[in-house]
């Protein structure tokens, strides 16, 4: 049974890769939970599936990552420090996305790993920087232009080269926005929102099918479905055309769930005009043609939430 280390279960997507790839009953699953009270409530949950292992550790940690690829086939690093938190601890944000992503690559070289592991790195959409309608269109290949004071986007950025730098076999995907069941509320208190440009162009990413996504990876490329050309690269996650709408649509959706609408709440000078990210992918579907997983637009996504 093949060893698929995953960081970040405590996440929107880390969580989601887990529950699918652990229900397929044919992956050992390692997961690293940091010590605080919620991951000591969600270990109890996860280690009642046999197949799951769990340990408590960070990723700032050399050692803990040691002892996380131990004989891992995959490592998808989902662990991420990501807006607001990110926001307003710069320091704690660099050292989780660009430290604890170097960790794990050296932790997976000392172990004598280079040739057995595959490394799954998480990239983030925000790379690229800001997006209006006068450009609407992103691809991989496009400058990385982190927006201004973007600690986040700048440290991704950092550790992704450590990625593509390394010796390992890996592959870096870049997310989107993640839309899941408590996306609204979770956004409220931090003025999050706020920050979300109103033609801002979206391509949504959906939790279950990020989740599906890497389940896919794992199966394909244990199964030899998986064409050797997908690693070495990098591409943009997202649901394709039926997930592309702008800031404003998302806004006013969310709160038509409500009873109201955008106009009704907000007034147009409350939102940011720039220093945002997000963009409509031209090359989305080259990592649905080897993952098959766009399955959930945006319109879908509000009905089975």
């Amino acid at each position: 049974m093949k060893i698929v280390f995953i960081t970040g279960v405590s996440g929107t997507m880390g969580s989601e890769a887990l529950k699918q790839i652990a229900q397929t009953g044919t992956f050992r699953c390692r997961v690293l939970l940091r010590p605080k009270k919620a991951n000591i409530k969600l270990a109890k949950k996860l280690q009642k599936n046999k197949n799951i292992e769990v340990l408590f550790g960070d990723v700032q940690n050399y050692e803990d990552c040691l002892a996380g690829v131990k004989d891992a086939d995959y490592v998808l690093h989902c662990a991420a420090i990501i807006p607001p938190a990110a926001d307003h601890n710069h320091d704690a944000a660099f050292r989780t996305n660009w430290l604890g992503t170097q960790n794990l690559l050296n932790a997976v070289v000392e172990s004598g790993q280079i040739e057995k592991t595959k490394f799954v790195y998480i990239g983030t959409v925000a790379e690229y920087g800001n997006r209006t309608f006068k450009h609407p269109w992103g691809r991989v290949g496009d400058p990385l232009l982190p927006s201004a004071f973007d600690m986040y986007a700048a440290s991704k950025v950092k550790a992704e080269r450590a990625v593509i730098e390394s010796p390992l076999c890996w592959v870096s995907l870049r997310q989107s926005g993640i839309l899941y069941d408590e996306v609204l509320f979770n956004n409220m208190n931090d003025g999050l929102m706020f920050h979300t440009c109103w033609n801002t162009p979206i391509e949504w990413a959906t939790a279950r099918t990020s989740g599906l996504l890497l389940k896919n990876l794992v199966e394909k490329d244990t199964n030899g479905t998986l064409k050797p050309d997908f690693w070495k690269k990098v591409y943009n996650i997202g649901n394709g055309k039926d997930a592309r709408v702008t800031g404003f649509e998302t806004l006013d959706r969310g709160f038509k769930m409500m009873g109201r609408s955008a106009e009704e709440i907000f007034r147009p000078e409350w939102n940011a005009s720039r220093n945002f990210h997000c963009m409509w992918f031209a090359d989305s579907h080259i990592l649905n043609s080897y993952l098959d997983f766009q399955h959930e637009g945006f319109e879908a996504f509000f009905f089975t939430a």
